[in-house]
């Protein structure tokens, strides 16, 4: 799944240590994802700075495995995130059944908005 993700000017475009907390509440296994970047190993070692389209690649991860559960098997989901301009980032995500992925896109959405507007 390719998007191309506009972060609203209202919105900030970096995560802070509240909206890390908010987001790591309700799915703490995002600390743990793994994740190439400058500060280690895994998500957790940048959740409260990086990009929101970052955070919203591993929430589509996240919930592409609730979702999925046992039905998920031996898949490994991957995804990817470059910003392409000053609020606009493309988004990849892997996945095994196009339909949950949309859903774990909108379960997505739904956690990183409750996390940015609280």
């Amino acid at each position: 799944m390719r998007l191309t993700v506009r972060v609203s000017d209202q919105a900030p475009l970096r995560t802070s240590d509240e909206v890390a907390a908010r987001v790591l509440a309700k799915r703490p296994e995002l600390a743990v994802h793994s994740c190439v970047n400058a500060a280690g190993p895994t998500f957790g070692d940048v959740v409260a700075d990086t990009t929101l389209p970052h955070l919203l690649e591993h929430l589509i991860i996240a919930e592409q495995a609730r979702l999925l559960g046992d039905g998920l098997r031996n898949e490994v989901l991957v995804g990817t995130t470059e910003l392409v301009a000053d609020r606009r980032a493309v988004v990849e995500v892997s996945f095994v059944d196009d339909l949950v992925a949309v859903a774990a896109l909108r379960r997505g959405l739904a956690i990183l908005d409750d996390a940015v507007t609280l």
